[in-house]
């Protein structure tokens, strides 16, 4: 990736505490389908290509069967960048650059971005009905005024300004009008410590099962807080629990339906659904997820719990697209934060690894 980053708008990503005025990078690292030993297809990339056929595994992630020769579909993991200055994350674009079938992901295409080197980002609270969103997204998969995306995703499903009714309709929309265009799009999917995913299901208006039938790529964003992971328990092994517990949810200190629920609702639909997760790496009030001393151990402490501890490790493994990272903007104060979590990507995605490479967190 070359040249300047593409532009959005920081109030509506709901960047609190971001300068209104702040320039705005949107990444998308992505992995070939398949697990993690699946080599990367040398023919898929730098062109489109069809969804193949696949099987669930109970981790959420998917398998391509081995008897199927269909092209591979890009499996997307986000990198969401705000910038106050004009810094470049270097180790991050190596990661884009290094791995299998990267993506950029913004509102426009820059110049220097190949049309099949993109996905478009949809804003879904701009736009008025769940009839303009899938349009736009088929306008931004099919070419209409430029040369088409290789993916599309929707922003995000969340509580509040009409999105859940909005995305479900859009879902069903794209399921039934364009099902040739079933593994190119999908949508992010909002998180906090309260957040319960069958809010996002109401019987009126059910868009995650919407969204599970057409096949879509739901992005979890899961951020656990540090001061919340350390007044959490008194000891290393209660903390880490209750990190598990926020990223799956249905049980103990989160008993709210999350990510189990929805592994379980994937599967009774019998979706081919990719499901994919977002870390953060802001340590700056308000978005001061990862402490200011020590971020790099909490972040590894992240991966090192998901990898033993979460129940769906397949998710963070390289051939489901790794684990990814939102709001790298001027809450990241740490300039080597991008190595950081580069090297947590390739220990814990691309090796495989279980061990953790920073020990526990120091909370005090």
């Amino acid at each position: 990736m070359h040249g300047e980053p593409a532009q959005v708008i920081a109030d509506d990503l709901d960047l609190t505490g971001v300068d209104s005025g702040a320039d705005l990078e949107v990444e998308l690292l992505s992995g070939p389908q398949g697990d993690a030993s699946t080599a990367p297809d040398p023919a898929s990339v730098g062109s489109l290509r069809l969804r193949p056929s696949s099987r669930m595994l109970p981790d959420g992630s998917s398998e391509i069967l081995p008897e199927q020769t269909a092209q591979r579909t890009r499996c997307p993991v986000f990198h969401i960048v705000a910038r106050r200055t004009p810094l470049r994350w270097d180790a991050i674009h190596g990661l884009v650059l290094s791995h299998e079938l990267p993506l950029i992901t913004s509102e426009n295409r820059p110049a220097d971005v190949a049309p099949g080197n993109w996905c478009k980002y949809i804003l879904a609270r701009r736009l008025e009905t769940g009839r303009d969103v899938a349009d736009a997204v088929i306008r931004a998969l099919t070419g209409d005024r430029d040369e088409p995306a290789a993916m599309a995703m929707i922003d995000e499903l969340a509580g509040g300004r009409g999105l859940v009714p909005k995305i479900a309709d859009a879902a069903r929309r794209l399921r039934r009008r364009r099902p040739d265009l079933r593994g190119r799009w999908g949508a992010f999917v909002g998180s906090g410590p309260r957040t319960a995913y069958t809010k996002f299901n109401p019987p009126e208006a059910p868009a995650i099962d919407e969204l599970l039938r057409a096949d879509a790529t739901l992005t979890l964003e899961l951020y656990p807080r540090y001061s919340a992971y350390c007044a959490s328990a008194a000891t290393v092994s209660g903390r880490d629990q209750w990190m598990a517990d926020f990223f799956r949810g249905g049980g103990g200190a989160f008993p709210q339906p999350r990510l189990r629920w929805l592994a379980e609702r994937r599967q009774a639909l019998g979706s081919a659904s990719r499901l994919t997760v977002l870390f953060p790496t802001t340590d700056v009030s308000p978005l001061n997820y990862l402490p200011r001393t020590g971020a790099a151990t909490y972040l590894d402490r992240m991966f090192y719990v998901w990898a033993n501890h979460s129940g769906f490790r397949g998710m963070m493994l390289a051939g489901n697209g790794g684990i990814g990272t939102y709001k790298w903007d001027g809450a990241v104060l740490h300039r080597l934060r991008d190595m950081r979590f580069v090297e947590c990507w390739n220990h814990y995605c691309r090796d495989g690894a279980r061990a953790t490479m920073r020990g526990r967190p120091d909370c005090g």
